[in-house]
C-alpha cells in the first residue's frame, strides 16, 4: 500500500547533527535502505520535516520505516494512506 510518511525532526538536536556534518550521511543511509518512491524536505510546525512516499506491503513493515528516524533523529513520525 502506498503511504506518506512524515518525519519531523527536533530543531536543536537536528541542527547539532547538521553542524557536525552527520545529518547528511545519516539521512542518505536511511533513504538508501528504505528506497522511497519520492522524498521531499520542508518544514512543518517550525520543525525540519521529511515527507516520504513509501510502499508498505504489510503492517508489520511499519518498524522498518519509522525506527531509523526514531533512533537516529529522535523524530516524530506519522503515516497516512
Amino acid at each position: 500500500m502506498r503511504m506518506m510518511l512524515t518525519a519531523r525532526f527536533p530543531t536543536e538536536s537536528f541542527n547539532d547533527l547538521v553542524r557536525n556534518g552527520e545529518a547528511g550521511p545519516l539521512m542518505q543511509s536511511i533513504l538508501a535502505e528504505l528506497k522511497p518512491e519520492a522524498v521531499y524536505f520542508t518544514d512543518d510546525c517550525g520543525e525540519r520535516t521529511a515527507l516520504l512516499i513509501i510502499d508498505m506491503e504489510k503492517a508489520s513493515d511499519l518498524p522498518k520505516f519509522v525506527e531509523p528516524f526514531f533512533l537516529k533523529f529522535n523524530a516524530d513520525c506519522d503515516l497516512r494512506s
